[in-house]
C-alpha cells in the first residue's frame, strides 16, 4: 500500500510556533521538516492500515457469529482446519466498576457497620475519591487535518481501502 499523498517539506511554513527561523540554522530546519514529513507519511499509512484491519475485523466478526451458530446447532466444540484447531470457548468476565456500583457498595458497607447517615457518608467518600484522584499528563503528537481537506481525504481513504482490500 502506498500513502495517498507525499508530503513535501518545502510546502511547510517556514515559521514554527515557538521559535523563529533565525534561532535555527537552515540545515537543522530542513532536517526537522523532513522528519515531520516522514512522520505524516507514516501516520497516513497507519490510518490506511487501521481502516483495512477494521473492515477485516468486521467481516471476521460476522463470520464468527455464523460459525458459532452452526457449531452450537450441531453441538460441535472443536474444528480441525489446515490452519489449526478452532475451539468454541466460553468465558466469564466481571462487570466494570462504575461510580454507581462504588456508591452502592460503600453505602452497604457503612450500613453493615452501623454508621449513621450511611448514604450521606458514602456519597461524601465517593465524591472525594473521584474529585481527588491523581492526574497523569501525557505528551504526544496529534495531527489535525483542516476540515475542507478532510472530505477529499475521506474519499481518498475509501478508494485506497478498496484498493488494499482487492490486494488481500
Amino acid at each position: 500500500m502506498s500513502s495517498k499523498k507525499s508530503i513535501n517539506p518545502e510546502s511547510m511554513s517556514n515559521s514554527v510556533n515557538t521559535i523563529s527561523q533565525e534561532d535555527v540554522d537552515k540545515s537543522q530546519l530542513q532536517t526537522f521538516k523532513q522528519k515531520v514529513a516522514k512522520w505524516c507519511e507514516i501516520d497516513n499509512k497507519i490510518k490506511q492500515y487501521e481502516q483495512v484491519v477494521k473492515a477485516q475485523k468486521k467481516a471476521k466478526d460476522e463470520l464468527c457469529g455464523e460459525i458459532l451458530e452452526f457449531m452450537e446447532g450441531y453441538e460441535i466444540s472443536d474444528l480441525n482446519t489446515p490452519y489449526g484447531k478452532i475451539q468454541k470457548i466460553q468465558s466469564q468476565t466481571k462487570a466494570p466498576i462504575t461510580k454507581a456500583l462504588i456508591e452502592k457498595k460503600v453505602e452497604n458497607y457503612f450500613t453493615k457497620l452501623g454508621v449513621k447517615n450511611s448514604k450521606e457518608q458514602s456519597e461524601v467518600l465517593v465524591k472525594d475519591l473521584y474529585e481527588n484522584r491523581e492526574k497523569r499528563q501525557y505528551v504526544r503528537l496529534k495531527r489535525v487535518v483542516p476540515r475542507a481537506k478532510k472530505d477529499k481525504e475521506e474519499d481518498d481513504k475509501k478508494s485506497s481501502i478498496n484498493e488494499a482490500l482487492k490486494k488481500i
